[in-house]
């Protein structure tokens, strides 16, 4: 039995370091199948001598190619098995430092109860309905709220761990069984230039992307490299694969698709062009056969004006999209670029480099694909260069994952349910910047505009958790969220911003006791933006909410 006493123990070091050693002893085998394979070519005489040593030679290339299935096998399981026990010692920490912030305990087999303090609390000052309503701050009323909320969160914990020692259990059968039954896979077997086919690679998007980048991770140079040239589409967008692989493979995509969106735009304006020259040719004449209607008016069937309807739409998007690929490729790329599922997943500084700060930006409401080339990565563009300037080495990843967020409908900002799976698209790729192992003790940091912070708490409320998180003009607190005391949480508006109207009705960062508030004085500017939208923008015209920013973050 899996206890919370020994989660509290658990750390991804020792699978880290077995990982590490698997990866090496690969590397080496992979290089002895390499000669190997060159022996057996090289062994050309004819005779019962020559035949036996082709036949051991054969032999060693079979043990080696088994040994080296087995390895990669471990690899992934080492590696699955690690990220998700990293995954669980950052949630124990968080939910530990949650529950004694909350006034309850917990016990060692993760039975979550009421504290002897509040207990006590209650006893000498039973609240009334009155205080229920208005004495948030009193302990009994605060862990009554949350126990059921943290007993939840502390059930799913063990209920990960029991399932990750579950699947390495499994995993390690598996590897035990190559070796016993001398079985090859051949996708994990093979000479350091064999092939990968694009089935193979198809077939990792089933896996967890732990085991994706054990896989990529156990291949040889020149096979990553071969991957990369021939299916940038399958590579650019696979969870797992390292994220400096995916921007140059989406460098591909987006040029591809810069060039097929060129492409599409012609004909879209030839067929607009032929039906307007169809309409343009026609002649309206009154019932005495008289010509009423000079022959440049056009005139338009329903058919013809259905038609062009749905192509002036066609047009806008596809004008949308070729601008966000033009962009981003000008720009720092991105790690996801997929227009079919209306993904992207831009990044602002150097993926090359190890970074000090690593930040998820969550944008806000009406986001789309065509905002990637209108500016919304202009803020985090600023956050990254100013703080370059202060000599800290900065990424930021602008995430708009699938349909993020509308005033109504699919993907309504008022939906907590909607939130929620919204929020855990950021949670899986905040999993991913883990898995990126960046060296040194890197900050990372949740930040988000208006809705966007709504979808960082429904994250936090699923297991994320991260060093700081900024509310830039922030909307409502996702309704499963309780602050992490291990959080720097900070809210930045201008002044007298309408989402403060939310105070009213719901949780928001701007009337939170978790939040730090900023409030930065709107610069008297005519015709300028309004504080909602100013405080996403960049230094033009956002220059104290980039100051604002910085500092929290250099905090």
């Amino acid at each position: 039995m899996t206890t919370w006493a020994d989660l509290r123990r658990w750390s991804d070091a020792p699978l880290e370091d077995a990982f590490q050693e698997a990866k090496h002893l690969q590397a080496k085998l992979e290089g002895a199948g390499d000669d190997l394979h060159k022996a057996m070519k090289g062994v050309t005489s004819e005779g019962h001598t020559a035949d036996a040593l082709r036949g051991a030679l054969y032999s060693l290339t079979h043990d080696a190619d088994v040994a080296e299935s087995a390895l990669t096998r471990l690899m992934q399981a080492l590696n699955t098995a690690a990220e998700s026990v990293e995954q669980i010692a950052l949630e124990v920490d968080a939910t530990d430092a949650r529950i004694t912030a909350n006034y309850l305990v917990i016990d060692e087999i993760g039975t979550v109860s009421i504290s002897q303090y509040a207990r006590d609390a209650l006893s000498a000052s039973a609240p009334t309905d009155h205080d229920v309503m208005t004495q948030s701050g009193h302990p009994y009323i605060v862990a009554g709220v949350t126990l059921p909320i943290l007993q939840s969160d502390v059930d799913r914990i063990l209920a990960a761990a029991r399932e990750t020692r579950q699947t390495l259990k499994r995993d390690l059968a598996t590897v035990v069984k190559i070796c016993s039954d001398r079985t090859v896979d051949a996708e994990a077997s093979g000479t350091s230039d064999s092939p990968v086919s694009r089935r193979d690679v198809e077939q990792w998007a089933n896996r967890d992307p732990a085991a994706v980048r054990a896989a990529w991770e156990s291949l040889s140079k020149s096979q990553q490299d071969q991957l990369l040239d021939n299916y940038p589409d399958l590579i650019g967008n696979l969870a797992g694969i390292p994220f400096t692989v995916r921007k140059l493979a989406n460098d591909q995509n987006m040029q591809a698709f810069v060039d097929e969106a060129s492409q599409q735009l012609k004909e879209v304006d030839a067929e607009i062009a032929q039906i307007k020259d169809d309409a343009a040719s026609k002649q309206t004449k009154d019932p005495s056969g008289t010509v009423w209607l000079p022959r440049s008016v056009p005139v338009y069937t329903p058919e013809q004006q259905n038609r062009l309807f749905e192509l002036e739409r066609a047009r806008e998007d596809l004008l949308a999209q070729r601008g966000a690929a033009e962009r981003l490729l000008a720009g720092d790329g991105a790690v996801k670029f997929d227009p079919a599922n209306d993904s992207i997943i831009a990044v602002n500084g150097d993926l090359t480099k190890n970074p000090d700060i690593v930040i998820s930006y969550a944008p806000g409401t009406d986001t789309d694909f065509g905002s990637f080339a209108n500016g919304i990565t202009d803020f985090p563009q600023a956050i990254v260069e100013w703080l370059e300037r202060a000599d800290e080495s900065a990424l930021e990843f602008t995430v708009k994952d699938g349909q993020w967020s509308t005033w109504g409908g699919e993907g309504a900002n008022w939906s907590s349910a909607e939130m929620a799976e919204r929020g855990a698209k950021v949670f899986e790729f905040q999993k991913l910047i883990q898995m990126e192992d960046y060296a040194g003790d890197v900050t990372t940091v949740a930040k988000g505009h208006s809705a966007g912070v709504t979808k960082l708490t429904a994250a936090e409320a699923q297991g994320m958790v991260v060093d700081k998180m900024i509310s830039e003009a922030g909307s409502y607190l996702h309704r499963d969220w309780i602050p992490n005391p291990g959080t720097d949480y900070t809210h930045i508006q201008y002044e007298n911003d309408g989402i403060n109207f939310l105070d009213n009705f719901t949780r928001t960062p701007h009337d939170s006791d978790a939040f730090e508030n900023i409030t930065l004085e709107l610069p008297d500017e005519d015709g300028g933006p309004g504080g909602h939208r100013r405080i996403a923008q960049g230094s033009e015209t956002n220059m104290p909410g980039i100051r604002a920013t910085v500092r929290q973050l250099k905090d």
